[in-house]
């Protein structure tokens, strides 16, 4: 696997077990805004993972599958633990702009989970 030649795999199922233990689909507080975690994170990436029913459809995502938001790439970085995992690329980097696609993604259906790059993990 490509992935296992670049030693990235163990990173991807470390980022997978964080997201599967991080806090759901939620993202808001009750009221509609979106609340700020705190702490500090990559400002141009968010890291999502896919339902199981969605990563079993083993298809290409493309910026136009998320209308909702401005993203400049989604990059697919494979299966862990039955999800795929997916990095969501700002088109307008910032803090704000992080916590809103978070919001985003966590209304859709195909989405597990989607969560600030805390590890800074990825990039451009």
């Amino acid at each position: 696997m490509k992935f296992a030649k670049l030693g990235v795999l163990p990173l991807i199922l470390v980022v997978a077990s964080i997201m599967l233990v991080a806090c759901g689909n939620g993202g808001g507080n009750g009221n509609g805004k979106i609340t700020d975690p705190g702490g500090e994170f990559e400002y141009s990436v968010v890291i999502v993972s896919l339902t199981e029913n969605a990563s079993l459809e083993n298809r290409v995502w493309f910026t136009s599958d998320f209308p909702g938001f401005d993203f400049d790439k989604i990059q697919d970085l494979g299966i862990a633990n039955a999800r795929r995992i997916l990095f969501f690329y700002l088109s307008n980097p910032s803090r704000e702009n992080v916590l809103k696609a978070v919001y985003y993604l966590r209304s859709r259906l195909e989405v597990h989970s989607a969560e600030p790059n805390w590890l800074g993990v990825g990039g451009v």
